[in-house]
């Protein structure tokens, strides 16, 4: 763009708005001849008004004979190769592929679904978690399912708070619609203090409880104020189908 004056455009030339218009850079003359080629290495080219004011140019990199360069979008920063050329009219560009779909939320169990609990006792060693465990003799109740102090939600099922009671276990189960395919499984819970999620046997989360295998005697790893958490999961397609988890509390003083 050293030469900001190599050629003039003919005087009284007109361009509408949104149009276009094909100068050929052969060194020729004519209203749509240029009088100076292009560099088939790197170079510029820009336009400017009668004041020498900038309006717009290009910087290209190496070009190959018989090959279309062009801004995509047109108007746009980025230069790239063109399957088709368009002289005279906007750059061939490509629709960019389109943007996925957000995911589509389906709510397998509601914040007051009922759960079968179990308090009070001791299912060390005992494959509880498992799809087919039989919870029949377990009480039921609608969540949230708690014991004592404020909490966002209403306690439906009061539990009972004591010294001897640090372990509770809970398993609820959903139905998953026909032909449902899903690509994460997403699922918040108010807890105080530390819990383990499975679903259909498998750990998926885990908060505030330390790595170890979980006992009734293992304590969390600190006192928390009861919150809703969120985790999302992926890779469960094959796991849907019941909810269980393993909840743990401070012991009273």
């Amino acid at each position: 763009m050293g030469r900001i004056k190599q050629h003039r455009i003919a005087d009284l030339s007109f361009i509408g708005a949104g149009g276009y218009v094909a100068f050929i850079a052969d060194e020729q003359g004519g209203a749509d001849h240029l009088n100076f080629r292009l560099t088939s290495d790197v170079g510029s080219i820009a336009l400017a008004d009668y004041r020498e004011s900038l309006i717009d140019c290009v910087t290209y990199g190496p070009q190959r004979a018989g090959v279309s360069m062009g801004r995509c979008p047109d108007g746009g920063l980025t230069n790239v190769t063109m399957s088709i050329r368009t002289p005279g009219t906007a750059n061939f560009c490509p629709a960019p592929p389109p943007t996925a779909p957000p995911p589509v939320l389906v709510n397998l169990l509601p914040i007051d679904a009922s759960w079968r609990y179990l308090q009070g006792g001791n299912l060390d060693g005992v494959n509880w978690q498992a799809p087919a465990f039989d919870d029949s003799a377990w009480p039921s109740g609608q969540a949230l399912l708690g014991a004592g102090g404020a909490t966002p939600e209403p306690v439906r099922t009061p539990l009972v708070s004591s010294s001897a009671n640090v372990t509770y276990y809970f398993r609820s189960s959903f139905n998953v619609p026909a032909n449902f395919t899903a690509t994460s499984l997403q699922f918040s819970n108010l807890i105080d203090d530390g819990a383990v999620f499975y679903v259909n046997g498998r750990e998926v989360a885990r908060y505030n409880m330390p790595a170890a295998p979980c006992s009734i005697r293992r304590p969390f790893a600190g006192l928390r104020r009861a919150a809703f958490l969120d985790w999302s999961h992926r890779g469960v397609a094959d796991q849907l189908g019941t909810g269980e988890c393993e909840y743990h509390r401070c012991r009273s003083a």
